[in-house]
């Protein structure tokens, strides 16, 4: 995760990442899960 200060969704050098982050993607009906944390 990270500041995307210029919006292209691509992290470039200045771009600061973001601490304590938790990501959770789950769809049940799809089957799939994802979890991402940044501490």
């Amino acid at each position: 995760m990270w500041n995307d200060l210029d919006k292209d969704g691509i992290q470039d050098t200045n771009e600061p990442g973001i601490a304590a982050v938790t990501v959770r993607l789950i769809s049940f009906k799809r089957y799939y899960y994802f979890s991402y944390h940044n501490y």
